[in-house]
């Protein structure tokens, strides 16, 4: 989250190698941003906010369709104490309207025809989101977005459903994780 005044400019920029689109119909590149508020104000200076990133690869072979928690190996941010990196949980710390964004790149030791690596948002139990990588290159990503209305004390974790998630060797991370209270109810 950054304060920007009117004219300030945000980019991603690719240093080297190029992008390609897996599919003409996927595309997989993009940039998100939206206001979050027109003031600086109490939602601008959220006292909760985090951004957590494994760092090393993760498979489920679980045949009881439960899948595999995500936990976390580095804390880049955790104002508010709401993530628990070790076990994996965002724990609604007050309740109000939060955003979350996940990332992570399917794996390469579950490759088939039919092999998908599945990661699931589940809130409290309830499964309220899932992400896909079921093309057999590898290196797409997973990932999605979600805004949601929390009550104190909601919990929010990922679960690797099927497949694998490997981590990008340059990068050293398998998948990121990050979430923020964008105002109190």
């Amino acid at each position: 989250m950054w304060p920007l005044q009117n004219g300030d400019k945000v980019y991603a920029r690719l240093n080297t190698g190029q992008l390609d689109e897996a599919d003409r119909d996927l595309k997989i590149t993009n940039l998100l941003g939206f206001i979050v508020s027109n003031v600086l104000s109490d939602s601008i200076n959220s006292p909760v906010h985090f951004h957590v990133i494994r760092t090393s690869s993760l498979y489920t072979g679980r045949p009881d369709g439960i899948g595999q928690l995500i936990n976390y190996t580095r804390i880049i941010t955790n104002e508010g104490e709401g993530m628990n990196a070790s076990s994996g949980i965002f724990k609604a710390p007050e309740s109000g309207v939060y955003a979350f964004h996940f990332t992570s790149h399917r794996g390469s030791t579950y490759i088939g025809p039919n092999a998908c690596s599945t990661v699931i948002q589940v809130r409290n139990n309830e499964t309220i989101g899932a992400g896909s990588n079921c093309h057999s290159t590898y290196s797409v990503p997973i990932f999605f977005h979600s805004v949601l209305l929390l009550q104190t004390n909601d919990e929010i974790k990922m679960l690797l459903y099927e497949g694998d998630i490997n981590a990008v060797i340059d990068h050293q991370m398998s998948a990121r994780f990050s979430g923020f209270l964008i105002y109190s109810t």
